[in-house]
This record gives C-alpha cells, structure tokens and sequence, in this order.
C-alpha cells in the first residue's frame, strides 16, 4: 500500500486552520486507500487526532512561524525603517547587538530540523509510488529539510509536495521590480537547494495565485496555486434567515493583523443602529486577555451585543459556529493579506455565509467579480427601463459631472483616457444631485497598460447645501477579470446631501494607472424593497476599517439579496474548496472508476 505522509510541524493542538487542513487532507486520502501518516509537532497529544484520518506522530519540536524565514527578515527590515530618528537608531543597534544570537539559533534550528526528519524516515522510509505533502513550508524549512535528501537515496522513489505560505517579497506585484538585490538573493538561495536534489521529483504550490505568481519571478521552479481545503461538512449549511438578531462574526483567533483593535471603534458605530436595536449581535472567537479586561469597562449596551466564544474549538462546536452565523466580518490587514488566504474566508464561503472583507487583498478579490457582475446587472436592468425621466421614480440617467486634475501626477488624454498616480494627484469628479436621486454609480475601462496588481481608490465626499460634509465613503477597485468589461464604484446617495466629489488615485502606490471612458450614472431606487439597491452580492467590501460600520448596515439592510447570492455562489465554490480537489492536484484522480461516478 502507497503511503500519503503529511507533514505540518505547526500542529501542536487540536483546532485551528493547520489541525483542520490536515484532518480534511487525511481523511480524503485514507478513502482513496492510502497509508496515512501525519508528522506533526512533539506537543501535539496524539488523543485528539480522529480516527479515519490515518496515524498522527508527534515530532518537530518547532514549528514553522520562526525568526529565521525571509518573512520575518522582511517584517524586521519594516520595523526598523519605521518610528522617530531615536527609535529606528535603537532597533539597529539592537539588530546588531542581536545577530550572534539569530546565527548560533538558525545553525541549531537547523540542525535540529534535519535530525527530526530523518527520525522520521528512519520509521517511515519513503517508496516508489509514495507522495510526501510538507503542508506548511517555508524557505527555512526547505534549507532544513533539503540536506536530509540530498544523503538519502530512497526519498528519491517519492513524490514531493512542498507548500509554502509567506512572503519573500514585500508589498504588491508593482512593488518587486524595486526588490530586483532581493529578488536575486532569494533565487540563489532557491537555486542552489534545488541544486542538491536534482533527481528527487518535487512539485512547488503556495496556497493563493497571487502567493504563486510571487515565486514564479525567482524563475527557479514552477509554483502554482493549490486550493484550500475546507471541511465538507460545511455545505449542509442552513439556508434562508433565521430568527432574532443576525449573527456577526469575527471567527478565529484575534490578532493585531486580524483588526482586533478595530472592534471598540466598530461596536461604538453599530451600537445606535444595529446592535443596540437588536438588529445584530457581534461573535467574537479567541478574543485575547486584553480585550476581554477592555470589555469590562464598556457600557452596559455594548457589552450586551457582543458574545466571546472559545479559540480553539472541537470540530462539531466550530462547524456550528461557522454554519450559524449570518455575516462574515474579517477585519483584517490588507496588506498583511495582500496575497495571503484565509482558510476562515473559505469556510465562510463554503458555507454560504455573506461576508464584509477588506478591498485590494486576497480576501476581497474572492468576491471582487461577484460585486462588479452585480452593479453591471444594476445598471442594465435600470438602462432598459424605459422610466428614465426625472418626473419618474425607478428612473436611470446618465449624471453630469465636471471633472478637473489635483496636483502634477494626474492627466487627461486626448483619447479621452485619465491616467492617475499617487496621493499627491488625483482626478476630481463632481456632481449634483438630481431629482429623486437614490444611488450614484460610476464606471470606467481599465485599459491593459497598467501594471498588474493595481488598484484604484475612490474618495466620495457627500456635502449638503451650505457646502458642509455630511458623510465620506471610499471604495477601492481592480480590474475585471475580462479585460473589456467595465469596473463600476456604487454610491448610496446620503441624506441631507446636495452634492458629491469623487477624489480618483492609486490606492496604494505611485505608479500609473490607466483608464479611459468615465461615464456617471444617477439612479432612483426608490421603489425598490429596503430602499436603494444592495452595495454588492456575496458579501462587500471596504476600502479602509472606517467603511465597516457601512458595510454591516448595508449588508443588515438587504440581508435576503446577500444570504440568497452567497448560497448561490457557494454551490461552484464547496467543489472549488473541497478536500477531493486539493487531493486530485497533489496527486492524480487515484480514485477507483466506481467512487468516481460517486
């Protein structure tokens, strides 16, 4: 019998995303026949790993979020670079003071990792026709595990998986031509372990396309993206709404990535409309120490509408908490997330739960498209009704708006195209409202040119007659992923508000982008169920954490639209996410001809 050895060294408890990832992997392949073995960290009590999901063996006694991986270097080199003149000239002579220590620690590490896993092939020798999956690998880990092959002949007979989950470089795709020092450095590193095992037969994955397209450009091997599994039982979710306060939740453990100190500022802007009313209750999942004594000294109301659930949980206690909410909220870090997945996304949308994610990152970019097929179809459905008058409510109109360019890094074409830079030049469109005037929309092409990974931000200003501001939004957008369809911004028209300015950039850096086409469109929705039309489908997203509380009410407001296009869009994504297909690409369809048809 082939044996199936997955390898994850962050496993050190029952619960969270490495325990389940490996389970759901184990569990799939154990029914297609296979010997399963699971190495996992030494802490790891073996009475919590289930039965049909093969043998667990408690081993590595770290795991794979050291100090050592360019992740790490990278965040440190951040760090350093950040603060007054005093502070980044105490983190460099604490860099230096510190470096002896960091060699003799990654010398050890590393010869630690190769003693570990050759215990582990001396117990489980590899074969012909065996596949090796190292499910959470980083560049360090690959330096401690490559010696060991390299003096073992018989790995040489199975196939290796390896998967890597963190940055080598930093920022977004425009960002690594600047990091060409680095980028060089890195594939060397690469170039020269994959050197020394030239006859082994390794296949390279990360978890996201983003995270693959970022190695591919060391130009050392191909890596290419593997779907996240998530638990099958997902699907059985419920489906249409249910009784009392919709469920808000903030699932898996709260870090500083993850917006935990974001969720203060939140509840104090749902507190009136939303969760005081009794409309919604927020869940919080593993909320830190911290928090909790923060929580103490919040209003009697607002500690009401919120309810702190364990981290981690039993898998039945987990599957329920997912299946049970009603809206999704992910405040997490786009940046940290610019390429990044979130298992807890997946299981969100598996389950077909609406959610709020924040724009220009992994996790926005998963209902991205969904958003922009939804305000298309708005737009036409609107366009084909003949009400298009002012006199006429559930009208549609082409809105007239002046534009004009702010600073030097902003110009119109005489092809009618607008090419916009940094913060420091912007395009500004302005417009007035009109006649039973409900929603905003703009739209605009996106022309090729631009470099990939760009987004553009949208600062809507709303003021009322005497010219005061009576409410700022911001919405942040890609391109299609057809090149020639439109991308569209959707704006609420906000009462008391006479007239809005449309502030154009880069949302994140300084190179160029290119569009052309820019046309407004003013809409009376009047007459349309919860007043206005539903900011997106699927979930939505926010350009920055002080669109949340928006979001939330949008999506409390239209709630059926989103519960009902999540279900919908989870049919395509649980074949997507489900454990058989991560199996299927690691290793083949092994499956026999009558489990197929199954």
């Amino acid at each position: 019998m082939s044996r199936f050895l997955l390898v994850d060294q962050s496993i050190d408890r029952p619960g969270g995303h490495h325990y389940e990832y490996a389970v759901h992997m184990a569990r799939e392949a154990v029914g297609r026949g296979w010997d399963v073995v699971v190495a996992t960290h030494r802490a790891f009590d073996t009475g919590h790993w289930p039965s049909g999901a093969g043998t667990a063996v408690p081993l590595f006694p770290h795991t794979t979020y050291g100090p050592h991986t360019f992740d790490s270097v990278m965040t440190r080199e951040s760090a350093r670079s950040a603060g007054s003149p005093i502070q980044r000239g105490l983190r460099r002579m604490l860099d230096v003071v510190r470096e002896p220590w960091r060699a003799t620690d990654r010398a050890r590490r590393l010869r630690i990792a190769s003693l570990t896993w050759n215990r582990l092939l001396d117990r489980f020798p590899s074969r012909a026709g065996d596949h090796v999956f190292c499910a959470t690998m980083s560049d360090f880990d690959l330096e401690g595990l490559v010696p060991v092959l390299a003096t073992r002949i018989e790995t040489r007979s199975a196939h290796w998986h390896l998967q890597f989950h963190f940055d080598v470089l930093s920022g977004r795709a425009s960002d690594y031509p600047s990091q060409h020092a680095r980028l060089t450095r890195i594939a060397r590193r690469f170039a020269a372990m994959m050197a020394r095992v030239p006859r082994h037969t390794i296949s390279y994955h990360c978890t996201t396309r983003g995270m693959a397209d970022q190695y591919n450009t060391m130009g050392v091997a191909s890596f290419e993206e593997l779907p996240y599994p998530v638990n099958p039982r997902l699907a059985s979710s419920v489906s249409g709404r249910r009784e009392g306060p919709l469920r808000i939740t903030c699932a898996g453990y709260t870090r500083r990535e993850k917006g935990k100190g974001q969720l203060h500022e939140l509840i104090d802007a749902l507190t009136a409309d939303c969760l005081g009313t009794g409309a919604a209750r927020l869940r919080v999942q593993g909320a830190s120490r911290r928090l909790r004594r923060r929580l103490a000294r919040w209003s009697k109301t607002e500690r009401d509408c919120v309810a702190f659930e364990k981290h981690p949980m039993a898998e039945d206690e987990y599957l329920e908490l997912i299946r049970s909410s009603d809206i999704g909220l992910f405040l997490y870090d786009s940046e940290r997330y610019r390429h990044r997945c979130s298992g807890i996304l997946v299981e969100m949308l598996m389950a077909g739960v609406p959610v709020i994610v924040p724009a220009g990152c992994w996790l926005g970019e998963q209902i991205a498209e969904p958003i922009q097929r939804h305000l298309q179809q708005q737009i036409a459905a609107f366009r084909s009704d003949d009400r298009s008058t002012e006199q006429s409510p559930g009208g549609f109109r082409s809105a007239s708006i002046a534009w004009r360019v702010e600073g030097d890094r902003a110009e119109f074409r005489s092809d009618g195209g607008l090419v916009v830079r940094g913060a420091s030049g912007s395009a500004v469109a302005e417009g007035s409202r009109e006649s039973h005037t409900t929603d905003w929309m703009v739209a605009c092409d996106w022309l090729p040119t631009t470099p990939p990974g760009s987004f553009l931000r949208i600062d809507a200003e709303f003021r009322a007659a005497d010219g005061g501001v009576v409410h700022r939004t911001a919405r942040i957008l890609g391109p299609r992923l057809q090149p020639s369809d439109s991308v569209h911004a959707h704006f609420p028209w906000v009462a008391g508000a006479r007239a809005v300015s449309l502030r154009i950039r880069n949302a994140f850096r300084d190179h160029p982008i290119f569009t052309r086409n820019w046309r407004s469109f003013a809409l009376d929705t009047s007459r349309a169920s919860g007043g206005g039309i539903p900011g997106g489908q699927v979930g939505i997203q926010v350009a920055d954490p002080s669109g949340y509380a928006d979001a939330v009410k949008d999506l409390i407001r239209h709630y059926d639209h989103y519960r009902a296009t999540a279900l919908a869009f989870a049919a395509e994504w649980r074949l997507e996410h489900h454990p058989r297909r991560a199996l299927e690409r690691l290793v083949g369809d092994t499956r026999r001809p009558m489990d197929r048809a199954a």
